[in-house]
């Protein structure tokens, strides 16, 4: 069980937080095609930081964020692969300061194949 985290609910009239659960979410990106440098990029590891109800819609949220970067963002062009088969590896409520330093999150860790 997790232990509660006394920054996951913000109450402050001033900041106009009342009661929102925020999430890291860890995924894996498998199924990609991309050359860098002599290597074939097969996969990654992508971190996405969101505000959401329950876990379940934090997951969709975070999946929706990085398939985004690979339909029409950034890696659209080089990836000659399928779009990313992404999986959560983990996903842990945080605090709202800890959202609010890295939220949504941006960036992937790449992977070859071994």
């Amino acid at each position: 069980m997790i232990a509660p985290d006394p920054l996951r609910t913000v109450k402050s009239s001033r900041l106009g937080l009342i009661d929102m659960p925020y999430f890291r979410v860890l995924m894996n990106g498998e199924g990609i095609s991309v050359s860098s440098s002599g290597d074939q990029i097969t996969g990654f590891y992508a971190t996405r930081w969101v505000k959401a109800d329950k876990s379940e819609e934090a997951k969709d949220m975070a999946k929706k964020l990085v398939l985004s970067d690979w339909a029409d963002g950034e890696y659209a062009e080089i990836n000659e692969g399928d779009a990313p088969r992404l999986s959560v590896d983990s996903i842990v409520p945080v605090g709202f300061l800890s959202y609010l330093w890295n939220q949504p999150g941006k960036g992937h860790s790449f992977y070859s194949p071994e």
